[in-house]
């Protein structure tokens, strides 16, 4: 039951690294909007999850006024880009800390968890009653 094992995989795990470094970097600048903010070792954590919150927010007064398309994750990416570019510090905390998993053993558990996820990820559904009652708004 692996689909798209050839580039499918590597490329929505790139993307959810990519994806994750978004969050950090934006959840950063709105944390600490100052240079000389005091860093702690879970800061990147932190920043991760205000980004995410910023993010569903954001999304949501953006489908509110407008459609979702293409044109919102592109404008974040470009956010992130900017204050990824302020907060050079913390994401590369950050990729320390990515580095830095602990034993051998579980980041190679990790990464088997990750690989799986990602192909569950890219499965059809096959839930029967999956509902499909959002369609109407993600179309519109």
């Amino acid at each position: 039951m692996i689909t798209a094992l050839g580039l499918g995989i590597p490329a929505l795990l790139v993307t959810w690294l990519a994806f994750s470094a978004a969050l950090v970097a934006v959840g950063a600048a709105v944390l600490s909007p100052s240079p000389s903010s005091s860093d702690s070792p879970q800061q990147p954590f932190v920043c991760a999850w205000l980004g995410l919150c910023l993010f569903v927010a954001a999304l949501q007064a953006w489908h509110f006024f407008l459609a979702a398309t293409w044109i919102f994750p592109a404008v974040f990416f470009l956010l992130a880009v900017v204050c990824g570019y302020r907060k050079r510090a913390v994401l590369a905390r950050f990729a320390r800390c990515l580095g830095g998993l602990g034993p051998r053993w579980f980041a190679a558990l990790l990464l088997l968890f990750s690989l799986w996820a990602a192909n569950r990820a890219l499965d059809e559904c096959t839930a029967f009653d999956s509902g499909l009652y959002h369609r109407a708004a993600i179309d519109w």
